[in-house]
C-alpha cells in the first residue's frame, strides 16, 4: 500500500462529494450516495454508470446500504 499505485477504478458521475459506497452482496454492482443529494448505482466490472442518477433526496446521502438479497437500496 505505500506504492501509491491507484488499487481499482475511479467512477465518475457525481457532481459533488461521496459520502457514502456499499458493495452489493454478489459483488456486481457499486451504489454510491452523494452531498449533492444522489445515489448512483455502478457496474463493479466496468466502472459505468447503470442509468440515471437517483434522485429526490432533500439532503446529502450521508450513509447507503444495500439488502442482503441485492433487491433493496436503503
Amino acid at each position: 500500500m505505500e506504492t501509491g499505485e491507484a488499487l481499482g477504478m475511479s467512477l465518475r458521475g457525481h457532481t459533488s462529494c461521496v459520502n457514502s459506497v456499499a458493495i452489493s452482496p454478489d459483488g456486481t454492482r457499486i451504489v454510491s450516495g452523494s452531498a449533492a443529494r444522489t445515489i448512483r448505482v455502478w457496474d463493479a466490472d466496468t466502472g459505468k454508470p447503470l442509468g440515471a442518477p437517483l434522485q429526490g433526496h432533500t439532503d446529502g446521502v450521508s450513509s447507503i446500504t444495500i439488502s442482503l438479497d441485492g433487491t433493496c437500496i436503503g
